[in-house]
């Protein structure tokens, strides 16, 4: 299953000739990201347990445009014992041309200990609905 977020390129997220930043499709990453753990029943609770991002990658394909709408799917790539890879793609959302593809990696963090933890199951079992098929390769 795929999750799916769309949103517009703002003004203030464009060079002047009207291209989205390379810099903005990490923020809609985030976006998508946030969005999708709303969506799947995490709450997002800096000052107790939650993700980090220990790294994230993006290709970039095409130019996204001022005003332009965007559809970002997130789909589960793999899921390890205390964090999990996020396989995105941002999409023109009338066309359905891949703009950019995006892989994070996100560690389940204990930020009173300072220190990763495992998985949830519940978490996990939540994941694992979004599993893209093939492992290795962008959804």
């Amino acid at each position: 299953m795929k999750h799916l977020h769309q949103l517009r390129v703002r003004f203030n997220e464009c060079d002047p000739n009207g291209h989205a930043s390379n810099i903005s499709y990490v923020t809609y990453l985030e976006v998508a990201r946030i969005q999708f753990f709303t969506d799947i029943g995490h709450t997002i609770d800096p000052k107790g347990k939650n993700f980090v991002l220990a790294t994230t990658t993006i290709d970039y394909l095409s130019q996204a445009k001022f005003n332009q709408l965007l559809t970002i799917t997130t789909q589960i790539e793999k899921i390890g014992t205390k964090s999990f890879v996020i396989v995105n793609e941002i999409l023109d959302a009338e066309s359905e041309k891949p703009i950019a593809r995006g892989k994070s990696v996100m560690v389940y963090f204990d930020f009173q200990r300072n220190q990763s933890e495992p998985l949830l199951d519940d978490l996990r079992s939540k994941l694992t609905e979004y599993l893209a098929e093939e492992s290795g390769t962008y959804p």
